[in-house]
């Protein structure tokens, strides 16, 4: 974590090593809620603050599970950069990050500028599926 945000050209202050290792530790997109929950001793302004840093520096995305809760995930360590898939389980809730290298083409009408694509894919998860 320490080596991204010095990458990034971000300070390494303790809240934002610990936010960065658990989202890297994570390996799928975490809920702000859950996240307030891991980096104790830092208050909700200061964890909102930081996320948006991160985002700001490409180092995480953000996406919003189907009741609109955000939920971040790491970009770097994951190969995945904008327009990949996002899954969410219908029974579990789980919501994962997919590397989709068949993004859909889109053709946009003329004075259109695509600037971010969000693919999300709704169904049952390998856990789910199982059971």
């Amino acid at each position: 974590a320490s080596e991204l945000l010095r990458q990034a050209g971000l300070r390494q202050t303790s809240c934002r090593v610990l936010l960065l290792s658990a989202l890297l530790e994570a390996g799928a997109p975490v809920p702000l809620s859950q996240l307030e929950g891991r980096v104790e001793g830092f208050d909700r302004v200061t964890i909102y603050r930081t996320l948006q840093a991160f985002l700001q520096a490409g180092l995480v995305h953000r996406t919003n599970d189907s009741a609109g809760h955000p939920h971040y995930a790491p970009e770097m360590g994951q190969g995945l950069r904008r327009n990949h898939a996002h899954f969410e389980c219908q029974q579990c809730g789980r919501l994962l990050c997919f590397d989709w290298d068949d993004t859909p083409a889109l053709q946009l009408p003329a004075g259109f500028a695509l600037e971010d694509l969000e693919l999300r894919l709704r169904g049952l998860c390998d856990r789910c599926t199982v059971t």
